[in-house]
């Protein structure tokens, strides 16, 4: 698969989520960031103030699907397909990721996966590789036909792509968790519009305001004891 170039602007609103990143971290801390694209996903890793390596894999959460499989709820075959796509473009990473690094993303489908496992409400919420399996495991239930696991799972193919890529990064990667935060959501946007404005999934406005309602949520102490709806 040829190797992506990464846009000039699309370059600089990644590094910029990146200082937003290592801003809330400590010094000395290796970090990495995934920000996952509509066709590409663009990963910067360091421990400096500023991304001194960063590759740009040729998959995102819509190039999977036109890829791999079709545009709903995609079969058992299709996941494997697409797992032997995403498994050859994550490879590529990991000599640029910086040793020992956490991970941290911004992506509002991974925060969808976030509350999907369980996680507590919190400015930033950590997702483990073992919560993240539980998740996985209803998605792969879903895709072998089971009822319950199709109503366990959106009927998404982006969010089904965007849990593929992440299931793999955190497995091939060696990455024991995630770090999910609202800090830096914005510049994550704009980058990952800038990739291809056009193929912005439709279920991201969906999933934004889910995780806009959360953090607004935890934020107002007022609603620490709400219903939720």
């Amino acid at each position: 698969m040829m190797q992506p170039a990464v846009a000039p602007e699309t370059e600089a609103e990644i590094g910029r989520c990146y200082s937003t990143t290592r801003a809330k971290t400590p010094d000395g801390m290796s970090i990495t960031v995934l920000p996952i694209g509509a066709n590409q996903t663009t990963i910067p890793s360091a421990t400096g103030p500023a991304p001194s390596a960063s590759i740009a894999l040729a998959i995102g959460s819509t190039k999977i699907p036109e890829t791999c499989f079709r545009p709903e709820l995609p079969r058992a075959r299709e996941i494997k397909n697409a797992i032997q796509v995403i498994d050859g473009e994550v490879s590529r990473a990991r000599k640029t990721i910086a040793i020992g690094s956490r991970l941290f993303t911004a992506d509002a489908d991974v925060a969808t996966i976030v509350l999907m496992a369980g996680i507590p409400d919190g400015s930033e919420a950590i997702l483990t590789r073992e919560a993240m399996e539980r998740v996985f495991a209803r998605l792969a239930a879903a895709t072998l036909g089971s009822p319950a696991g199709q109503e366990a799972v959106p009927a998404s193919a982006t969010f089904a792509a965007t849990l593929l890529l992440l299931h793999e990064c955190m497995h091939h990667l060696q990455f024991p968790s995630i770090t999910i935060t609202a800090q830096c959501k914005a510049d994550m946007d704009i980058a990952m519009c800038s990739v291809n404005r056009s193929d912005v999934p439709r279920s991201a406005s969906r999933h934004t305001r889910i995780w806009r309602w959360r953090s607004a949520r935890t934020s107002n102490p007022r609603n620490s004891h709400s219903h939720r709806r």
